[in-house]
């Protein structure tokens, strides 16, 4: 049982870490894409409009979307592994009880 609590932790801390490194990620984009989309939209010589940096901003959350999601799945998977590791050792233990000879 101490195991199961060991791996089921090990998953959950890797979880931890995994997931808010891709939102943090994905957030650090978007503020450098505030800053240079914004200098390039308000700069008169470079001519970029503001509607292109509002469709890039609806773009790059369309990007980032589907990679949460890949690891909120890989995040399910650790802890699939977790248990079914639990399951596998237990059917690889011997049966604590066996048959008489000639029962």
């Amino acid at each position: 049982m101490a195991d199961h609590y060991l791996i089921g932790f090990g998953a959950a801390r890797l979880s931890a870490m995994f997931l808010p490194l891709l939102e943090l990620n994905s957030r650090f984009f978007i503020a450098i894409l505030l800053l240079l989309g914004g200098w390039r939209a308000l700069h008169p010589a470079i001519g970029m409009s503001v509607g292109n940096l509002i469709e890039f901003f609806f773009l790059a959350g369309l990007f980032f979307q589907p990679v949460q999601v890949i690891g909120a799945q890989y995040n399910q998977a650790l802890t699939a592994m977790a248990g079914a590791e639990q399951v596998f050792d237990l059917l690889d233990r011997p049966p604590e009880w066996v048959d008489e000879p000639g029962a």
